[in-house]
């Protein structure tokens, strides 16, 4: 599957997330519900994929990436698209 279109939104006010993002992959799938995020040790930033909560309060993921690889990938795409996106509000 390829990505074909990646949705960033700004995230303002928040003291962890700086966006959130939406992945449409071969114009047919779309996952909703990625955070950008700043990494808590280290510079930077990374993805945060889909999660909730059960009933005991412990989080689970609803969508990620199998391999290290595929993840390095979309977070790659997803931060580009961040990038571009402040790019085009500050102008």
């Amino acid at each position: 599957m390829k990505v074909t279109k990646i949705v960033v939104t700004p995230v303002r006010g928040h003291s962890r997330i700086k966006a959130t993002a939406t992945i449409l992959f071969d114009d047919v799938f779309k996952v909703r519900g990625l955070k950008i995020m700043p990494r808590t040790k280290g510079k930077g930033l990374f993805l945060a994929f889909p999660e909730t909560r059960n009933n005991r309060g412990d989080y689970f993921a609803l969508a990620f990436p199998v391999t290290k690889e595929l993840r390095q990938e979309l977070e790659d795409q997803v931060l580009y698209e961040y990038e571009q996106t402040l790019k085009r509000e500050k102008q």
